[in-house]
């Protein structure tokens, strides 16, 4: 059996020390945030993709310890009525996407926060990663 955790319940903490943490209580599979509200703590998917070479860190970190990612986090409102704060969620969700990409993982977790607006993923971001599965 595989169990796992949000690592946003443990954004207090660096990277390192949650893992460390989380491996200790037993825990081996991990729901990492990387925008929206559940926030970049662990996880600044801009950031990495600046830089190959902290992508594999970042991943490091987790294959030294056994943890698996079963996906990136991303929950926000791209549909937003202020453009601005809609832009914001929308580059969070896109930049996850890529970086879930390029971490091999085919999960990105992320939801809708205005009730009845309809929201089409590939219409809004305009991204189509094959094999990827949005929750």
């Amino acid at each position: 059996m595989k169990l796992g955790v949000f690592m946003v319940l443990f954004q207090d903490r660096k990277l390192e020390d949650a893992l460390d943490h989380i491996v200790e209580l037993g825990v081996n599979v991990v729901e990492v945030g990387s925008g929206g509200y559940p926030g970049k703590a662990h996880c600044n998917p801009e950031e990495l993709l600046k830089d190959p070479a902290s992508i594999k860190k970042f991943k490091k970190a987790f294959d030294d310890r056994g943890v698996e990612i079963s996906a990136l986090s991303t929950h926000g409102n791209p549909v937003h009525p202020d453009k601005e704060i809609a832009r914001k969620f929308d580059e969070d969700f896109k930049n996850t996407v890529l970086l879930a990409e390029q971490l091999g993982i085919d999960r990105v977790i992320t939801f809708r926060v205005v009730p009845g607006t309809p929201l089409i993923l590939s219409i809004l971001t305009g991204l189509h990663v094959r094999g990827l599965r949005i929750f």
